[in-house]
């Protein structure tokens, strides 16, 4: 641990345990100090991130920027992609909703028709059943006359 970032922690720790008053002035004092320690902390930490910035920049820059590059052409390209994408479900959706209608008319004219051949057929088994019962009706009544 750097000595500098624990003389404010040792600070604050005798205070802390010399006056336990908050409001005396060694208290305040002590995190004076810890405040002022803390915010050059901070500066150092932010310059020494923009010097690794500037190192990172003269290092790596122009693979960065041949990365900025490739990656705006992907991007460019994936949203060509996703609209033709979209139009060609759009177009997919459109043939399928045509087809389905004449699908369900096609079936519904194949099911009337079916509808009305048996009607026709039971009309004629009717007929039929009712010509063979009065004829095995008359064949009886002679019979019974007989």
């Amino acid at each position: 641990m750097n000595t500098e970032e624990s003389q404010p922690e040792q600070v604050a720790a005798t205070a802390t345990l010399g006056n336990s008053n908050p409001a005396t002035p060694t208290t305040q004092t002590t995190q004076l100090q810890t405040t002022n320690s803390t915010s050059k902390e901070k500066t150092r930490s932010m310059m020494n991130l923009s010097e690794v910035s500037v190192i990172r920049d003269i290092l790596m820059g122009q693979q960065m920027a041949d990365y900025e590059r490739r990656f705006n052409s992907m991007e460019t390209l994936i949203e060509a992609k996703d609209e033709a994408t979209r139009h060609r479900i759009n177009a997919l959706e459109g043939e399928l909703k045509a087809e389905l209608v004449a699908r369900f008319e096609k079936l519904e004219h194949l099911l009337l028709l079916n509808v009305e051949q048996l009607n026709q057929r039971m009309q004629s088994l009717s007929r039929q059943d009712k010509n063979s019962l009065s004829e095995l009706l008359i064949a009886m009544s002679q019979k019974l006359k007989e």
